[in-house]
């Protein structure tokens, strides 16, 4: 038997967790999933041992009341990352103001199966998901370097802030490694930044 995996799946909608605890199970071997369906029994579960692997925590569920909530499930579950699941568009600004409240990830409930399962692993590795962002409505921040960007350094800063290596990326996109490092690059020197974190924080507002 390989490692067991803990989820706690908190939704009120039971499609959607029937969905999702099938999914996880097919992807991660011997996961074990946990359900919940409003953010007291969230709270409950999370306050009685073992401890979790990962929490994917719907935003519009009863209790839930913003980021205060967000950041109460994220105090209760800690060391275990909090992965916030949402079938609502969210702004730049409140994915990162969540991500301040100590959630480590945002899951869009239309993401295809493939990219779920890597975003999931990319969290439970200790790092960050962000989906892509469209960069074409940029905010007031961003105008100045956004217009300035090419199509190709737009895509790759959106998989940057993905969490994609350079390898990844070319992958993706059908390029060489060294095609893409240039990009980036490049993308760097029109933003201002010297790092991919300083990139993404400025992508985020947070720079």
């Amino acid at each position: 038997m390989g490692v067991i995996l803990r989820f706690l799946l908190a939704d009120d909608h039971i499609l959607v967790r029937e969905g999702l605890k099938k999914f996880i199970e097919r992807k991660f071997k011997d996961a074990v999933v946990i359900e919940s369906g409003s953010l007291n029994e969230t709270l409950g579960k999370l306050a009685k041992p073992p401890k979790f692997d990962l929490v994917l925590l719907d935003l519009i569920m009863p209790g839930m009341q913003g980021y205060p909530s967000i950041e109460a499930v994220c105090k209760a579950a800690a060391p275990t990352p909090v992965t916030m699941l949402s079938g609502e568009d969210l702004t730049k600004k409140d994915i990162s103001e969540a991500f301040s409240f100590g959630a480590m990830g945002f899951f869009p409930k239309a993401m295809d199966s493939d990219r779920l399962k890597g975003a999931i692993e990319l969290v439970l590795n200790g790092d960050k998901y962000i989906p892509p962002l469209v960069l074409s409505s940029p905010t007031s921040q961003e105008t100045e370097y956004a217009c300035s960007l090419s199509r190709r350094e737009k895509e790759a800063l959106e998989f940057l802030v993905e969490g994609l290596s350079n390898r990844e990326i070319a992958q993706r996109l059908g390029l060489a490694e060294p095609t893409v490092k240039m990009h980036v690059k490049n993308l760097y020197r029109k933003m201002g930044v010297s790092s991919r974190p300083q990139a993404v924080a400025k992508f985020l507002g947070r720079g």
